[in-house]
């Protein structure tokens, strides 16, 4: 299972609202990489933005920020530690979308109950006891503990396992869609290239020693070109591909005869693969020139894949693709019928001076 992703979403969008180092300080000479420096800030203070209800829903009840502040106030503290502080003006811009989220979750968590989706809690002990195997994971799950004020393992699993519930009704909505054979069979269709694969062969006169990472000289772009002229001249008088490959390449390939096995399309670089789709199955083609060096490409056969073969991973595909949508709608739906209205209200954009 996957521990709290609320405070994780909490956590970077207040990162991201941190301001950078100042821009109009003179540069300095590098220098090792220091510790970050804390700062002070006033998370009561900050924290006072927040109002006691976040919303209203149903018949005039209440969601309260108790549990939004407590999260808030452990990754304010946090941020502080690593030298970032976080504004009133950054916490209003993102406490809007904050705190509908976490509305949303707990009018799920209520759905969830009310549709009998029960919570494991032996699942959740089995995820803490593989998390505290190493000393990485105990500090995680210490962290996760603070940041919700659970004093106990026990009650981290009770917070934990309202949570879950939540997950797994949501769940049960992605499981719910239906991917017809024919919007795979579709997807297929218009797109070959994912199903497609290519095979060749290749003797290469590199440039450098190392191919592609350096750029060469005019004498080695001349030698290079003499080298592959020279071998390909042996294949025309009757030499064989495999054997002056293992001779004469200077490709890691030469030792399976320059056979480079299959790969999609976009694996190559743009002109090797443009001289390989003009050759037939068996051909070779006159010397191509890459940043890596001068080829000579023997083309092998080129498959695509039956649709049978690739039917349920495009059907898995075109699912996940449209999971995001299938929660966010069942959300809006529970957000109308519980009746939902938000207490806390966008703030208005900064107006750039004049």
């Amino acid at each position: 299972m996957n521990f709290p992703k609320l405070s994780s979403l909490i956590a970077a969008a207040l990162i991201a609202t941190a301001p950078v180092m100042a821009q109009d300080k003179p540069a300095a000479a590098p220098a090792a990489p220091a510790a970050p420096k804390p700062v002070s800030v006033d998370v009561e203070a900050l924290l006072k933005a927040i109002p006691e209800n976040l919303a209203k829903y149903g018949d005039n009840k209440f969601i309260t920020s108790k549990e939004l502040k407590t999260v808030l106030a452990f990754q304010i503290k946090r941020i502080a530690q690593m030298g970032q502080a976080i504004t009133p003006e950054m916490l209003n811009r993102f406490l809007p979308e904050m705190a509908e989220n976490f509305v949303m979750q707990e009018i799920v968590i209520q759905e969830a109950a009310k549709q009998g989706v029960k919570p494991d809690p032996e699942e959740i002990k089995k995820d803490i006891l593989e998390m505290k195997k190493t000393p990485q994971g105990a500090e995680q799950l210490k962290r996760f503990m603070e940041q919700f004020d659970n004093k106990t393992e026990e009650e981290f699993v009770a917070q934990q396992a309202r949570m879950q519930t939540a997950q797994k009704l949501l769940q049960q909505q992605v499981d719910k869609i239906d991917i017809p054979e024919a919007d795979a069979k579709k997807f297929y269709d218009d797109n070959p290239n994912y199903f497609t694969k290519l095979a060749a062969s290749h003797i290469l006169a590199a440039f450098t020693d190392e191919p592609g990472k350096t750029e060469p000289t005019k004498e080695q772009e001349e030698a290079a070109l003499k080298k592959i002229n020279d071998v390909h001249k042996k294949l025309k008088d009757g030499g064989k591909f495999e054997d002056l490959a293992k001779e004469h390449s200077d490709c890691p390939s030469k030792e399976k005869g320059g056979d480079l096995g299959e790969f999609a399309p976009g694996q190559m670089v743009p002109e090797f693969e443009q001289a390989l789709l003009n050759l037939k199955a068996g051909d070779v083609s006159d010397p191509v020139k890459t940043r890596f060096g001068y080829h000579l490409i023997k083309a092998g056969v080129k498959k695509t894949v039956p649709f049978e073969e690739v039917k349920e991973s495009i059907v898995q595909h075109l699912k996940k693709s449209k999971e995001s949508d299938a929660v966010k709608a069942f959300v809006e739906g529970l957000k109308k019928s519980y009746k939902v209205e938000m207490l806390v209200k966008p703030v208005a954009p900064i107006q750039p001076a004049e």
